[in-house]
């Protein structure tokens, strides 16, 4: 993430535009905002867009503020745009397309001619266009180009300059911070009094996938303000509320307390060796035991000693 702030402070310094790389749920938006808000353009308006499939007939009249004449969708022609639209209120400032990829064909058409003339006709006048843009996409955008789900000329004009944001799993070090923010938010917005994590329950939040990622963290949060009715969250609460592979399934029924113990405590301590890439020294710490006691219980569990070179290379890739 110190990479990540080092690339925003590079694009609120200068007028490039920006295509932000990651999942959903990594705060890629957040990103834009912070680069607006560092820039020249802090004081204009930031515009989020964001297409909706219930909203399509009305999505390019409220961008652009009407609809392409008849006759004027050739390559050559000057876009229009009205007082109305989206891009017209982003002149000055920003305009952040939340989800890009998701944009019907003829609308990306006609911004990437657009962007690509830098002006446009309003009214009977040209004006420059003096907008910059931010959108969010995810990893391997550049095969949707390959397959037609991106406008190569759009993309081209847009990504001037590329920032990755990592998914949380591989930001393990910052979870505790996170869902400090995320549920002193929480209880603030639902009006109750301050809650706080045990050492156990963030141990455990810090072990989980995320597929999700902040997004997913932050609503288990609002979730667990709900459903605790004392002022500390335990490790028993954020169990009964989330998986230890982070995905909702049925619990398994049947077997003894003990079977149910050693099931979780070995899924637990796969969790932990998985963050921390194997590494003994560091899953001992974070679990609280002694080197020899951890050799110990992965050998009666079962539970691998270290994460595969295959998975451990996707995980940086990922």
């Amino acid at each position: 993430m110190r990479r990540v702030l080092e690339d925003v402070s590079v694009a609120a310094g200068i007028r490039a535009n920006v295509v932000i790389c990651g999942e959903p749920g990594t705060g890629r938006e957040l990103v834009a905002r912070e680069i607006h808000r560092r820039s020249e353009r802090a004081d204009r308006p930031f515009v989020r867009v964001a297409y909706a499939v219930e909203s399509s007939d009305t999505f390019e009249l409220e961008l652009f503020g009407q609809a392409a004449r008849t006759g004027e969708r050739e390559r050559r022609a000057t876009e229009r745009i009205g007082r109305c639209g989206h891009l017209y209120e982003a002149l000055g400032g920003t305009v952040f397309f939340a989800n890009l990829p998701e944009v019907p064909p003829r609308t990306q058409a006609r911004l990437a001619r657009l962007f690509r003339d830098g002006e446009a006709v309003q009214g009977k006048n040209r004006i420059n266009l003096t907008v910059r843009v931010m959108a969010a996409v995810e990893q391997g955008y550049a095969g949707r180009v390959k397959g037609g789900r991106l406008h190569e000329d759009l993309v081209r004009a847009i990504s001037e300059l590329h920032i990755d944001v990592p998914p949380l799993r591989q930001r393990g070090e910052d979870i505790p911070a996170l869902a400090a923010m995320f549920l002193a938010d929480a209880c603030l917005h639902k009006g109750v009094p301050p809650k706080q994590l045990t050492s156990a329950a963030q141990q455990i939040l810090s072990a989980l996938p995320w597929h999700g990622n902040a997004l997913e963290l932050q609503r288990l949060l609002a979730d667990l303000v709900q459903r605790v009715q004392g002022g500390v969250i335990d490790l028993t609460d954020v169990l009964a509320t989330v998986q230890i592979d982070g995905r909702a399934k049925p619990f398994a029924k049947g077997g003894t307390l003990r079977e149910a113990r050693a099931r979780f405590e070995r899924e637990y301590i796969a969790a932990v060796m998985t963050q921390h890439h194997g590494r003994i020294p560091e899953a001992a710490k974070t679990l609280g035991v002694q080197r020899p006691n951890l050799y110990r219980k992965l050998r009666r569990l079962n539970v691998p000693k270290a994460v595969p070179k295959k998975q451990r290379r996707s995980t940086v890739l990922d």
